[in-house]
């Protein structure tokens, strides 16, 4: 019995088992002349439909996987890609547990500390939260739009503490998001740049300026910024970050670096790019406005390595800060140990025509290397040859109550989703709907009192003696109003007058031209005489005057 494995274009593979059939005593008695004549005759006989079951053996991607995160205390994984799925698989053994097939094309994701939450990022600049506390029911919880301009979501990354979200769209702008299901994930604010941003990583190490987490990114004009946290506070939304919230520190380094990984334990940053070399520095110490970019070349890195042959896609240190991973675009896996950099370990996993690596993660506990490429495949490999995958019961279910309260929403389109600032908009008319009726109904209340006691005024008035009593114009209380409607009136009968005379004038100019052009070119007049008893009507002969020549002839 032999097998034919098929693929589908939305990423299913398909087992077809059938068992083939050979004449051998025809081949052997008529030579290979007759059996090809067979062959062709057979050839020419109607199709056959054979009954057979077709068994699903497996999913993947059938576009480019975007991200790979591993799951807290377990070996399952939860991968995306461009063609909107997110699939968690058993990492050990490649197992298929749930997919859930999104309205987005997805350009990247992350899991909070906890497990709990997926975010992702999309192609039109829409974020969007998933509830993965049931890891085989994925459920959408929340979406937003953060680009006007529907630029795609390059980064989204959970902070260390999964407090805050903070988002890329490769433009001058970072934005922040509050990261816990209680806050309702809103835009806690946004940071401006002078120049776009690559890259981002978030790091807890305390060599961090002012010692607390915060973000370390890179731009394309060779510089490396360290920018501590905003803080959590709820009287910060959509706030514009600037420097006495968010101190920004910068360091000068090479061009042409666009991937960055940090080490906490120790401070240090790698950069990596098109230059093809791996650059370690330190982080940033020095604020902005001291930093002065010149002309002249910047400072040597504290470490240059040979990266890969070509740029990289994909750039990190694992969960236990032993390793430091990229992948590239030949289709390239580099796994250098963080204490001995300069002896990497390069194996090739991706086809380098279809622009190689697109993704990486490396597990918690093992270290296993999960690997996506742009046509859509998924890799796993062991990095120690000899280690073996252990076994593990996987929970399928976590608690998060503040996840779990979450209500499900309907997935939609990128286009169809409202911006954020639209959104904030509109919630504020409607938090102020109430104040704003209590509002209405007291000044009615107070007109309402008004009224009746102009009443009261105008029928004693109606009652008084006739010396004493008032004109009822001046009972007017509006008196702006009244003198802005006079004189509109004013205004509006002078206009009527100016119109009139202007209409009056050139009926005058029309008789004039009508008169000199046929009346008075007319020696003499068209009369007529009509019967008083008869309905006889007699015309005299009209004589048009006639010019001195044609008096002559």
């Amino acid at each position: 019995m032999d097998t034919i494995y098929i693929a589908t274009e939305n990423g299913n593979l398909y087992a077809f088992p059938f068992k083939a059939e050979v004449n051998a005593d025809e081949d052997e008695e008529f030579g290979d002349e007759q059996g090809e004549k067979n062959a062709e005759e057979e050839e020419d006989e109607e199709q056959k439909e054979i009954d057979v079951n077709i068994e699903n053996v497996g999913f993947s991607h059938s576009k480019a996987v975007t991200f790979i995160k591993e799951l807290p205390n377990s070996s399952l994984i939860v991968s995306g890609g461009m063609d909107g799925k997110i699939i968690v698989w058993n990492g050990y053994d490649g197992s298929y547990i749930n997919e859930y097939v999104s309205e987005s094309d997805l350009t990247c994701g992350d899991i909070n500390p906890a497990g709990s939450l997926l975010v992702v990022g999309s192609t039109k600049g829409a974020v969007k939260l998933f509830d993965i506390t049931n890891r085989s029911l994925v459920r959408l919880v929340h979406y937003k739009k953060i680009s006007k301009k529907e630029k795609p979501i390059t980064e989204v990354k959970f902070s260390p503490d999964g407090e805050q979200i903070c988002v890329g769209t490769g433009s001058k702008k970072l934005f922040f998001l509050y990261g816990r299901a209680s806050t309702n994930f809103k835009v806690l604010g946004k940071l401006k740049f002078q120049m776009p941003v690559n890259s981002f990583v978030w790091t807890a190490s305390d060599k961090m300026p002012e010692g607390k987490p915060g973000v370390l990114a890179v731009s394309d004009q060779g510089l490396l910024f360290a920018i501590p946290a905003p803080p959590v506070t709820e009287n910060y939304h959509n706030k514009e970050l600037d420097y006495e919230i968010c101190p920004m520190y910068c360091r000068r380094i090479d061009f042409s670096l666009d991937k960055i990984a940090a080490l906490d334990s120790t401070g240090e940053v790698f950069l990596t790019g098109k230059d093809k070399f791996l650059k370690k520095y330190k982080i940033p110490d020095e604020l902005v406005a001291k930093t002065n970019p010149g002309v002249k070349a910047p400072p040597s890195p504290l470490e240059e390595l040979n990266g890969h042959p070509l740029p990289a896609n994909v750039c990190f240190t694992s969960h236990n800060s032993q390793f430091l991973v990229s992948g590239a675009q030949d289709g390239s896996i580099c796994v250098r140990e963080i204490a001995n950099l300069t002896k990497p370990t390069h194996f090739k996993a991706h086809n380098f025509k279809s622009n190689g690596v697109s993704a990486l993660e490396m597990g918690r506990e093992v270290n296993i290397i999960y690997s996506g490429g742009f046509e859509g495949s998924l890799f796993s490999w062991m990095a120690d040859e000899d280690a073996e995958t252990p076994e593990r019961e996987n929970p399928m279910k976590i608690d998060d109550p503040e996840v779990e309260e979450l209500e499900e929403l309907e997935d939609n389109f990128d286009e169809d989703i409202m911006h954020y600032e639209r959104v904030i908009e509109e919630d504020e008319y409607q938090a102020q709907e109430e104040e704003r009726e209590r509002i209405k109904g007291e000044l009615r209340d107070e007109l309402e009192e008004i009224r009746d006691k102009l009443r009261e005024l105008l029928l004693a008035n109606d009652y008084a003696d006739e010396l004493e009593r008032l004109d009822r114009g001046d009972f007017c209380i509006d008196l702006e109003s009244r003198d802005k409607i006079q004189k509109e009136g004013a205004e509006k009968k002078e206009k009527m007058k100016n119109e009139a005379r202007r209409e009056v004038y050139k009926n005058e100019l029309l008789y004039g031209k009508i008169k000199e052009k046929a009346w008075d070119q007319m020696d003499t007049h068209l009369k007529a005489l009509v019967g008083l008893t008869s309905n006889n009507i007699v015309f005299n002969f009209h004589v048009r005057k006639r010019t001195e020549q044609e008096l002559r002839k």
